[in-house]
């Protein structure tokens, strides 16, 4: 699954609201600086989604407040216990 990710650095409260299907904001409590905000924002986004963290990996805008996030889904095959 792919996500549009509008994102909101230094908030008073880390949050995910969605506005549509394949788009959210997201507020961070981390400063955009060292990565802290994209690890926050990958962690935030997995535990939403009830997935690892190692399902989550910003494809698009890792240095940008618009920023486009893949969640691995589990790959069911039939005949195969999950």
């Amino acid at each position: 699954m792919i996500i549009c990710v509008h994102v909101k650095v230094s908030s008073p409260k880390a949050g995910i609201k969605k506005v549509d299907d394949r788009n959210y904001n997201v507020s961070l409590t981390s400063e955009p600086e060292n990565n802290k905000a994209n690890r926050e924002l990958v962690t935030l986004i997995a535990d939403y989604f009830n997935k690892s963290v190692r399902d989550v990996k910003i494809v698009k805008g890792f240095k940008s407040k618009h920023k486009v996030v893949k969640i691995e889904e589990e790959m069911h095959q039939p005949g195969i216990p999950a």
